[in-house]
């Protein structure tokens, strides 16, 4: 009406102006260009075969803890070590990339947290349902349980996290936590810089990782003869790949990392002990203060997130009394220099 050439749709581009000036020069850098301004970070990265020579001379590798009327709780010993935590060619909250050491050895739960092994501290939990596409004439329409044994339990907030933690240890004698951010991208990690630590974004994801694939995107009809296309796939997935599940896996489904770590990428994301506050990183500056009441950060991406949402630096928070319709957690222990 004012007689202007707009689009109000358009998307503008950003203004120099708008960007710090230290940053100007890494906004426009490429992904090759950006790993070059990584700290250096002496014996690191390393290949798998170093990260199980590291691991195996750190002692005892595994450990089996009995919980009670048949329940297990696996874990894997971590060796100490520092690694360059972030993501240069990342987002804006996973920089600048920071040198961290990861000072004691750790032992962390090899999978996520079962329903199973929840229900023995609340034996009411119900992860729930994930909806269905359309129609809901019956049980099955209502969508895709995340109920099962062994399947990572969901809807858990930060706090109900903490309080299993505690339930644990007192049940155990052994001392149980969230891993802080920082041990948990060392432990995904292994020793890679790469986005994710079985490789790149465009790899196959399918044998390593539980991610937003072809068997997400595929809408299920129910037998209901309707014509193809009537009801059109909206989820947002990476349709050239399909790791077989819908919804979360049974924990174990999928490769691990180089640590023996299973589904650190995809499958459900995962609570950390760490407010969400800006990088660096650093443990004593009181991101790791349980008392704070501020949002925390969960970890690893979910079945629903496309491989850029579960790299090893990806970030996201919620508050802590949020239940999260896929965010789960697992567990880390203190392990002894010895």
């Amino acid at each position: 009406y004012a007689g202007r050439d707009e689009d109000p749709e358009s998307i503008a581009a950003p203004s120099a102006a708008l960007i710090p000036a230290a940053r100007v020069t890494s906004v426009a850098a490429s992904p090759t260009e950006k790993q070059n301004d990584l700290p250096q970070c002496p014996d690191w990265p390393f290949d798998a075969e170093e990260a199980v020579r590291r691991q195996r001379s750190a002692g005892a590798v595994e450990q089996v803890i009995e919980l009670g009327s048949g329940v297990k709780l696996e874990l894997v010993r971590i060796p100490a070590g520092q690694f360059v935590m972030g993501d240069p060619a990342g987002h804006r909250d996973e920089q600048p990339p920071t040198l961290v050491r990861v000072d004691k050895p750790l032992w962390i739960g090899r999978y996520e947290i079962t329903n199973e092994q929840y229900r023995l501290f609340d034996p009411s939990h119900d992860s729930g349902l994930e909806e269905g596409d359309f129609l809901q004439f019956s049980q099955e329409e209502r969508g895709y349980s995340v109920n099962g044994l062994r399947q990572p339990v969901v809807r858990v907030s930060w706090h109900e996290a903490i309080q299993f933690c505690e339930w644990l240890s007192k049940k155990t004698g052994l001392s149980f936590d969230l891993p802080a951010e920082a041990q948990w991208e060392y432990a995904c990690r292994a020793g890679t810089n790469t986005p994710l630590s079985f490789g790149r974004l465009d790899d196959d994801f399918s044998p390593a990782a539980n991610l937003a694939d072809a068997s997400l995107r595929a809408v299920d009809l129910y037998g209901w003869g309707l014509p193809v296309g009537a009801i059109p796939p909206w989820r947002p997935a990476d349709t050239r790949f399909n790791d077989r599940f819908r919804v979360s896996a049974p924990v174990g489904t999928y490769r691990p990392n180089a640590w023996g770590l299973h589904d650190m990428h995809g499958n459900v994301a995962e609570w950390t002990r760490s407010s969400a506050e800006p990088y660096p990183y650093a443990d004593s500056d009181g991101r790791n203060d349980i008392t704070a009441a501020q949002r925390r950060v969960v970890r690893g991406g979910s079945w629903d997130d496309r491989p850029d949402r579960a790299r090893s630096a990806f970030r996201l928070s919620y508050w802590p009394y949020q239940k999260v319709y896929d965010v789960g957690f697992r567990v880390v222990c203190a392990a002894s220099e010895q």
